[in-house]
């Protein structure tokens, strides 16, 4: 299936990792302070308390604004042709949402708990971030786009109501330091139970892909796939040139000590790009190539010839039973996610991606980083449900392709086997992830489509 292109933002996934953090400072500051409080007077535990209490209150109001203010916002963003005023507000969108995450992080949300509203909220902000920087350029917004911001305010109208219904509850003697006390389910306190339940089960929120499912899947913090001997810099040097066998030159640049220790070389190719290729230190796995396309030639290759490549080239360097699952071209430039399989089942969080010049056939961008973070011989577990099965766990309003067996990254790094579903609604492209054991709907995710062509090798 030819898919779409990809939009990357990298503000939104540093603004989650940030959010996670502050709810997680902030749980911990509660603790120590009312560790403080019980430690000393009555009347002191009183005074602390109800200072608490209102910082939550407030910080509840000020979510409240926020959304209010993102739904209205969204509902001009509509109602306009202007793409001046639209940019402008695609701005102050973004920003409310970053107020709203603020607010959500001063909530004493409990640790592990990330309710699909708080990401909703979230990629908002990245989507109208991205369509503010296409206004900016003058490109009008596509009615593609028109629908998706159609769809999200309505998720935020719902999310609107279901805020007001909790801040009606608060000012019933409900107190939200008191219910964030309240162990009753576990690992969760009253609280983050109640301000979970603000998604609507009737409401889909739709989770936005711009590059392929899962093409910024979860890594984990240890570097689980690289193996071998530490190899030498003249070794390295070696691997490369055998790489790029066609290369003019190929010449030792600097070596890296990030997540992966590395040697980095500078490869001028037979077409004239330049590229910077790394291999790693321990094993002498090829891990990044970056460069651009620099020929002048116009595309020859379409996207179904260059595949072949990409998978091919995956597979020479070490990326075993590949097969490509994501496909899309840009100008002169095509690009690929490429899986591993293990026993037929496709392995999304070990992606990597090619980059491929079609008018000349080079290979001028790779990144198989997730796949050295994430990789291992997992011991996969067996379907309990046919595909049949678990397709009629889907939505009766959607034309779907055939499913296929996944691994897929969820949150907290945990992984699950499901069936992949393609279906079609409105012009409109989503993927079902149904799991495979108990028929529960894991994720859904919706396809962007998008004119901004950045891409991120």
């Amino acid at each position: 299936m030819e898919k779409t292109k990809q939009v990357k933002n990298e503000h939104r996934k540093s603004r989650t990792i940030v959010g996670l953090s502050v709810v997680t400072g902030i749980l911990g500051l509660s603790t120590i302070g009312l560790g403080i409080a019980y430690g000393i007077t009555q009347s002191t535990t009183n005074t602390y308390s109800t200072q608490l209490e209102n910082v939550y209150q407030r910080n509840l109001y000020n979510l409240t604004e926020g959304v209010n203010n993102i739904e209205t916002k969204l509902g001009k963003i509509l109602a306009t042709d202007n793409t001046a005023l639209q940019n402008k507000l695609m701005i102050e969108v973004s920003n409310n949402t970053e107020l709203a995450e603020q607010s959500i992080a001063g909530l004493p949300i409990s640790e592990g708990s990330f309710s699909e509203s708080v990401k909703f909220i979230n990629q908002v902000g990245g989507y109208t971030d991205t369509l503010a920087k296409k206004l900016a350029k003058g490109t009008k917004l596509s009615a593609e786009e028109k629908e998706t911001l159609s769809n999200i305010r309505d998720a935020m109208t719902d999310m609107k109501g279901e805020i007001d219904k909790f801040i009606v509850e608060t000012r019933e003697n409900y107190s939200i330091l008191q219910n964030s006390l309240d162990l009753s389910d576990g690992n969760l306190n009253a609280f983050t139970i109640r301000i979970n339940k603000i998604k609507n089960d009737d409401v889909d929120y739709p989770t936005m892909i711009y590059d392929g499912p899962f093409s910024d899947s979860q890594t984990n913090v240890d570097i689980k796939g690289l193996k071998g001997n530490e190899i030498s810099k003249e070794d390295a040097l070696k691997i490369v040139q055998n790489i790029f066998k066609e290369a003019k030159s190929c010449e030792f640049s600097n070596e890296v000590n990030g997540r992966v220790v590395a040697y980095t070389f500078k490869v001028m190719t037979k077409f004239g790009n330049t590229l910077y290729a790394q291999i790693s230190k321990i094993g002498g796995h090829l891990i990044t190539v970056s460069g651009a396309c620099n020929s002048t030639y116009l595309a020859k290759l379409d996207l179904d010839e260059s595949e072949t490549a990409a998978v091919d080239f995956a597979k020479q360097n070490g990326i075993e039973d590949a097969v490509c699952v994501w496909k899309d071209s840009l100008d002169n430039n095509g690009y690929f996610n490429i899986a591993p399989k293990q026993k037929g089942i496709i392995l999304y969080p070990d992606l990597v991606k090619v980059k491929i010049d079609l008018s000349t056939g080079e290979i001028i961008g790779y990144d198989a980083m997730t796949y050295f973070t994430n990789h291992v011989n997992r011991r996969l577990p067996s379907a309990t449900l046919s595909e049949s099965q678990a397709k009629t766990n889907l939505p009766s309003s959607y034309n779907f392709e055939a499913g296929r067996l996944t691994l897929i990254p969820l949150e907290y790094s945990r992984e699950v086997l499901c069936y992949e579903f393609a279906g079609q609604k409105n012009d409109s492209t989503y993927y079902f992830y149904i799991n495979a054991q108990t028929g529960v709907q894991e994720n859904v995710l919706k396809v962007v489509e998008t004119t901004d062509g950045s891409k991120l090798m």
